[in-house]
């Protein structure tokens, strides 16, 4: 029986919670003075993707490269129309940071961690499947620089290249501000398979990792890639502008 996709959701962040790196032991002491070995983090693990549960294909036509969906059920119509948002702010205390995201989209937020939230298009609005947005925040007892951010998106892209293995590509790693401070990113694709279709179909993701004092903050976005100017323009790009440090 096929589970809601909310419930997936948190399903697949409470499995990484329980993997967690934990704080280590400190190092025992020395006849003579060495380094003090570097802080672990003193928890908060972030959430994997959402697991995809498309809506079936069986009435959109196959699509080449850089198409869109086209409806043939009854009758050919035009391409789907863009995406048109009204935005809401958010405020989360316990990340420290505002931010707007699209309104209608159905917020989550992962059980026992209040650092990390999941926001899941409606299904009555998606294009094939629904994109989804994480934010999540992790806290550390040292300050953080963007080689702990590259090292974080590191850790985030073998979490989902395992996740979803099928035709896994990244890109190497750039530089982008938010916040008023450098933070670093990626672009990655993946494929899944929608139910009642043949052809696997090609999502299109960012990671992006903002250092800043002791945090490392991450905004993560998958959604259907032949749709991506209109995600990457109006969630991740508007997501990303508006957030504030509180």
């Amino acid at each position: 029986m096929k589970k809601p996709l909310s419930i997936i959701a948190l399903l697949m962040a409470l499995m990484l919670l329980a993997t967690a790196c934990q704080p280590s032991e400190p190092a025992a002491e020395e006849p003579t003075s060495t380094p003090s070995p570097s802080p672990s983090p003193t928890v908060i693990a972030w959430t994997p993707e959402p697991t995809i549960t498309p809506r079936p294909m069986s009435n959109v036509e196959p699509l080449e490269e850089g198409e869109r969906a086209l409806l043939i059920d009854p009758i050919n119509t035009p391409t789907l129309t863009p995406l048109n948002y009204t935005y809401v702010s958010k405020t989360s205390d316990a990340m420290g940071i505002s931010y707007e995201v699209p309104s209608t989209w159905v917020e989550e937020v992962v059980p026992d961690n209040n650092r990390a939230v999941v926001y899941t298009e409606p299904y009555d609005e998606m294009h094939q499947v629904p994109a989804t947005l994480t934010i999540a925040m992790s806290e550390y007892s040292s300050n953080q620089t963007t080689a702990d951010a590259d090292t974080e998106i590191d850790r985030q892209i073998q979490q989902l290249r395992e996740q979803y293995p099928d035709g896994f590509e990244v890109t190497s790693k750039a530089t982008r501000n938010a916040m008023g401070q450098e933070g670093r990113y990626v672009t990655y694709w993946l494929e899944v398979l929608p139910e009642g279709a043949e052809d696997m179909l090609r999502m299109r993701g960012r990671c992006f990792v903002i250092p800043i004092g002791s945090n490392l903050y991450m905004i993560r976005t998958l959604h259907p890639a032949n749709w991506n100017s209109e995600y990457d323009d109006k969630v991740f790009r508007h997501v990303v502008s508006t957030m504030k440090v509180l």
